[in-house]
């Protein structure tokens, strides 16, 4: 065997071993243990923290699959496609978490049980969901969280991309540090060549539509107008005009994902 051969023969048991954090959380998860290194801190996406050191908190673990016939048909790359989507992400300057690898579970006729994802440990941050219904009695609280978001906004729009899913999950807000926000859930986000206040204006009025609960309408007039003053541009139209693409996109939140990939 060759020098790469050797190579990659250690890397394929150091994957397999036990002692490879990847393995050794998919192996927790599949006897349903809890260890000290893993501990499961959001049910609703499925996320798990783990490391080899107990003491130290090194990565989020995330489930981005169940066990059904018809993800493993058409989405059992969830991992590869997410990891893609956040390096691609990245490169264009987007704040989006690290990620480490991915990897997956087979079952029964070694059909794709559960996907993962490794990435960043995200636990000092609290998605911007949980903020605003903590908030909601107190309108200029809610201000105050939505203003961290506008930069993130800005960043989607002059990246030219379509995020296509912008919900109350998408958006983390560090408890520290306003600097430390990021977006997740890039996967069938689109990249275009030239910035689009379409787009601009679809983020916007997709995205504060999901906050509706939470929001008076004098504070969702508030957030249009926060997003317009950020765009860095002379030759913007007509005010009327972007307020009537932003309210066209708040009705039309329900659209189906591929139909919102169009935006643009």
């Amino acid at each position: 065997m060759g020098e790469n051969g050797t190579i990659a023969a250690r890397k394929r048991r150091a994957f397999t071993s036990n002692r490879h954090p990847f393995r050794r959380a998919a192996s927790a998860w599949r006897l349903g243990l809890d260890g000290s290194w893993l501990s499961q801190y959001s049910r609703r996406v499925g996320s798990y923290r783990c490391c080899c050191d107990p003491s130290r908190w090194d990565y989020a673990f995330s489930n981005g699959l169940g066990c059904s016939l018809r993800n493993f048909i058409w989405r059992s790359r969830f991992g590869f496609g997410e990891v893609n989507a956040l390096l691609f992400a990245s490169d264009r300057g987007l704040k989006v978490p690290k990620v480490y690898g991915y990897g997956g579970i087979n079952g029964a006729f070694n059909l794709r049980k559960a996907e993962f994802l490794i990435m960043q440990d995200l636990d000092n941050h609290t998605d911007i969901g949980q903020l605003l219904e903590s908030n909601r009695r107190d309108q200029e609280e809610c201000k105050s969280v939505l203003r961290r978001a506008v930069p993130l906004f800005m960043k989607l729009y002059e990246s030219n991309c379509n995020h296509s899913d912008l919900n109350l999950g998408s958006i983390l807000l560090s408890n520290d540090s306003c600097c430390d926000d990021y977006l997740l859930d890039f996967e069938f986000s689109k990249f275009h060549k030239a910035p689009s206040l379409e787009l601009l204006m679809f983020h916007a009025g997709y995205f504060i539509d999901h906050c509706s609960d939470y929001l008076t309408e004098e504070t969702t007039d508030w957030w249009f107008r926060e997003v317009v003053e950020a765009i860095k541009t002379c030759d913007l139209p007509a005010e009327k005009h972007l307020k009537d693409r932003f309210n066209f996109h708040r009705d039309r939140y329900l659209l189906r994902r591929k139909k919102r990939m169009k935006v643009y």
